[in-house]
């Protein structure tokens, strides 16, 4: 009797214990996977850039009033150079300081067999606001500029085309912005954008003339490199 309680009682425990080791190896492990959170170190923080390009000027036919005779914008386009550093508070919104130099204008004013000529050499300091919003991963960002700035006109020559060498500005411009991610905060820029000036001249000696507003623009368009810290 004994032994067949024995031989009972080990048969249930072998039977236990096959069925705990089935269980184990039929049930896969929980395993909790964790996601490592995406950053965005290019999305904020300063940067600085160098642009390269054409520009344009155009004095709003102001010479043409002034004169006496015949005025002439000899040369109105120039090779520019732009500098720059901004502070980028997020994927929309940044702030620039731009430094600008445009190039060389020429003027001429010709009076009857004499010719008066004059130079302008222009550059501004600009603020603007960039606005625009990141694309494909934070590489690609489509924007806009808009902000004030103080053009200085540098003028030398016979010639006094602005009766004051410097004046304030309002600035607009769009652009685009690479900066693959390969490059390590390296990026690379393309703008197109608008500074422009505005002349009063004072016609108070000339009873047949008016004071009238002249806006000259000056244009650039450059290709340029930044690099995010």
């Amino acid at each position: 009797m004994k032994k067949n309680l024995l031989l009972l009682l080990s048969s249930a425990l072998l039977a236990s214990n096959l069925s705990a080791a089935e269980t184990a190896t039929t049930t896969p492990a929980e395993v909790k996977v964790t996601t490592p959170a995406k950053t965005n170190a290019i999305n904020t923080g300063w940067y600085i850039g160098l642009g390269l390009g054409a520009s344009a000027y155009s004095d709003g036919d102001m010479g043409k009033d002034f004169a006496t005779e015949k005025f002439v914008v000899d040369d109105n386009t120039a090779t520019g150079v732009k500098l720059y550093a901004g502070y980028k508070f997020n994927s929309i919104v940044a702030v620039e300081a731009t430094f600008i130099q445009y190039g060389t204008y020429s003027f001429k004013n010709e009076k009857g067999s004499d010719t008066i000529t004059t130079e302008i050499k222009p550059r501004t300091l600009n603020v603007v606001a960039n606005l625009g919003y990141d694309f494909l991963n934070d590489q690609l960002r489509p924007f806009a500029l808009v902000g004030l700035g103080v053009v200085n006109f540098n003028q030398s020559g016979n010639l006094d085309v602005y009766s004051k060498d410097n004046g304030a500005a309002l600035v607009v411009g769009v652009g685009l912005e690479y900066t693959p991610t390969i490059f390590h905060g390296i990026g690379f820029r393309a703008t197109l954008e608008n500074t422009t000036t505005y002349t009063i001249l004072d016609f108070s000696d000339d009873p047949s003339k008016d004071d009238k507003a002249y806006a000259n623009p000056l244009g650039l368009f450059t290709l340029g490199v930044n690099y995010k810290f």
